[in-house]
Order: C-alpha cells, then sequence, then structure tokens
C-alpha cells in the first residue's frame, strides 16, 4: 500500500504537481502546508471556499491572482491572502511557479490525498466545501 511521504512530489494532474509538508501519519495539521508546481495553462479557476482560508506565498515565478472582481500580480517573495467565501483564482504570467499555499484550517489537502492513493471512498472538492464559480 502506497503511503505519503511529505519529502516526495506528487502529481495531481497535467502540469501540476504538490508536496505535502506538514503531513504526517495520514492525520492533517491545523495549518496545511502545500509546496506546488505549476505549468502556464495548468492554472486554478475561479472558486470558493465554504472552510477554510488560503495564503499563498510565490516561491518561484510571477502569478496573476484574481480575488472577486480585483487581481494582483505575485512574484518571488510576495505573498496573498484569500478568504473563505470569496470567489479566487489565478494564472501564470512565467511559464512556470512555484507557489507554497497554507490552507486553515488544514484538512483540504486529504482531498488531493485521496486522490493520490486511489481510494474508492475519495470524497469531491464540493464534498470538501470548495465552490467553483466560472
Amino acid at each position: 500500500m502506497m503511503t505519503i511521504s511529505s519529502k516526495e512530489w506528487y502529481r495531481i494532474r497535467e502540469g501540476v504537481q504538490m508536496r505535502f509538508v506538514n503531513f504526517k501519519d495520514g492525520h492533517p495539521a491545523l495549518i496545511s502546508i502545500i509546496e506546488a508546481k505549476y505549468h502556464k495553462g495548468n492554472e486554478v479557476p475561479n472558486h470558493f471556499h465554504k472552510n477554510e482560508d488560503e495564503v499563498f506565498y510565490v516561491l518561484e515565478g510571477v502569478v496573476n491572482f484574481r480575488l472577486e472582481h480585483k487581481e494582483f500580480i505575485k512574484s518571488q517573495g510576495e505573498s496573498i491572502f484569500l478568504e473563505k467565501n470569496k470567489s479566487h483564482g489565478f494564472s501564470l504570467i512565467s511559464d512556470t511557479a512555484k507557489l507554497l499555499i497554507l490552507y486553515i484550517p488544514g484538512g483540504l489537502e486529504s482531498f488531493f490525498i485521496d486522490n493520490i492513493l486511489n481510494r474508492d471512498d475519495a470524497k469531491s472538492l464540493e464534498d470538501y466545501g470548495v465552490i467553483f464559480t466560472s
């Protein structure tokens, strides 16, 4: 049976890899910390979270974040706080980007991990309170 390591990168979908920095022993932390690599064209469409706030810290690249009807361009060393229940998404300006993502409270990483492990009882993003708006 496959287990998740905080040291390994996992393919989430085409052009997206994640590493679950503080996931241990199958138990989500109070704050989820995920390091993610994105390639242009594989970004996240607008959505909102019912249950968690989200923070992005740009490690590499240039990213255009959308929050409600505003846009914020962030590059290496910059961050953005996205409050729950507010529509947001992002696209890359650079060809690639590496991001540190924090979910507060933690738990949403279980969606990605369940799908990596191909669990039959994996929940959908809507089950986790993530609703796509575009």
